[in-house]
C-alpha cells in the first residue's frame, strides 16, 4: 500500500508541474513567435531599402554600375540566407509547439555506450532494442514515457557511416529539455566530447551518466559477485578515475560548463535484467546495485524543480541563436 501511495503521489506531483511547463511553453513561444515577426519585417525593410538603393539609375559609368550589380547580388543572397534561417526557425516552433505539453529528455552518445540499455531498463522494454556486441540497433528516432517524461532515444554517433545518425540525433536534440551524456566505462573517449560544442550552441542541460560495462550474462558466476558485492565495479574507488578523466575532458573541450558537471554511475545492464523473469531470485539487489534509482530521482528532480526554465531554455534558445544570425547579417 505505501508503495501504491509513492507512485500515486509521484504521479500527482508529475501532473501537476507538467501542466506548469506546457504553460510556460505557451508563454515562450508566443514570446518567440513576436520576436521573430520583428527581425522578419526588420529584414525585410533592410532588404526593400538596399534593393531600392541598387536600382537608382545613374550615369556615373562603368565602375559605379559594376559595383550596383554587385549589391544587387549580395542583397539577393542575403535576402535567400535569412529566408531560410527564418523558415527553418518557423518549423523548429511548430514542433516544439507540438511538445509544449511534454518534458523531454534525450539519450545521446557515441555507439554501443548503453542508451538503449538505459532506456529500456528506465520504460520496462523487453530488451529488443538492445544492441549486440558491435552491432547499433538504433537507427531511428523512438520516444517512449516514463512518469509523464518522453524519453527519446537517438542514434548513436561515432558509428562507421554514421554521419546521417549524428544529424538525426542533433535534429531531435533541439526539442529536448534534458540531454543525458552517455559514457561507457571501457572507453571514456575524447572524440565524444567534440560534440559539446554543439549542445552548448543548443542551451541544453546536460547530465553526464557513465555506463558501468560489465557482462553479467555472460556467466552466472559474474552476476553472483555482483550482487554480493556490487561496489567492487560501482563504488568510489572503482568510478572516481572515470569522473576525473570526464572532468578533464569537459575542461578541455567544454570549459563553460566545467564548474557544474554531474556524473552519474549505473549498470544498465543491472538495471534492465531486474526487471526480467528470469532473475527474480536476484531482482532487488540487482537494482540496488545498479544505481539506476540515482539517475531516475535525478530526472524527476528536473521536472519538479527545473522544468519551467528547462522548457523556456528550449522553446527560447534557438530562437534567440537563430535572430542573433539574423541581426549579424543585417549588420555586416
Amino acid at each position: 500500500m505505501r508503495n501504491l501511495l509513492h507512485r500515486w503521489l509521484r504521479n500527482w506531483r508529475s501532473r501537476g508541474a507538467l501542466k506548469k511547463c506546457a504553460a510556460i511553453s505557451r508563454i515562450a513561444l508566443e514570446d518567440a513567435e513576436v520576436a521573430l515577426l520583428g527581425a522578419e519585417k526588420q529584414a525585410s525593410a533592410f532588404i526593400d531599402t538596399v534593393s531600392a538603393a541598387a536600382e537608382i539609375n545613374s550615369q556615373d559609368g562603368t565602375v559605379v554600375e559594376q559595383a550596383r550589380q554587385v549589391l544587387k547580388e549580395r542583397t539577393a543572397a542575403l535576402s535567400l540566407s535569412i529566408q531560410v534561417e527564418i523558415s527553418t526557425l518557423r518549423t523548429a516552433l511548430a514542433r516544439k509547439s507540438n511538445r509544449a505539453g511534454c518534458f523531454t529528455v534525450t539519450l545521446f552518445g557515441q555507439t554501443m555506450a548503453g542508451k538503449s540499455t538505459i532506456r529500456e531498463a528506465v520504460t520496462g522494454g523487453d530488451g529488443i532494442t538492445i544492441g549486440k556486441g558491435g552491432q547499433r540497433t538504433t537507427r531511428d528516432v523512438r520516444e517512449y514515457q516514463w512518469q509523464g517524461l518522453t524519453i527519446v532515444d537517438t542514434p548513436g554517433f561515432g558509428a562507421y557511416e554514421g554521419a546521417e545518425d549524428r544529424e538525426s540525433a542533433f535534429a531531435t536534440i533541439d526539442e529536448s529539455d534534458v540531454v543525458i551524456f552517455l559514457l561507457s566505462s571501457d572507453g571514456v573517449q575524447k572524440d565524444a566530447f567534440l560534440e559539446m560544442a554543439a549542445l552548448n550552441r543548443l542551451r541544453k542541460h546536460v547530465v553526464f551518466v557513465l555506463n558501468v560495462k560489465h557482462d553479467l550474462k555472460k556467466l552466472a558466476k559474474y552476476r553472483r559477485d555482483f550482487v554480493s558485492d556490487p561496489s567492487a565495479w560501482m563504488g568510489e574507488a572503482a568510478i572516481q578515475p572515470h569522473r576525473n578523466r570526464i572532468a578533464s575532458l569537459v575542461r578541455e573541450h567544454a570549459p563553460w560548463m566545467a564548474q557544474k558537471v554531474r556524473v552519474v554511475a549505473v549498470h544498465a545492464q543491472a538495471a534492465w535484467m531486474a526487471r526480467q523473469p528470469e532473475y527474480k531470485a536476484d531482482a532487488s539487489r540487482l537494482l540496488a546495485g545498479s544505481n539506476i534509482s540515482q539517475l531516475l530521482h535525478l530526472l524527476e528532480d528536473e521536472l519538479h524543480l527545473h522544468g519551467t526554465q528547462r522548457r523556456v531554455d528550449t522553446v527560447i534558445g534557438g530562437t534567440e541563436r537563430a535572430l542573433t544570425f539574423v541581426s549579424e547579417r543585417l549588420s555586416g
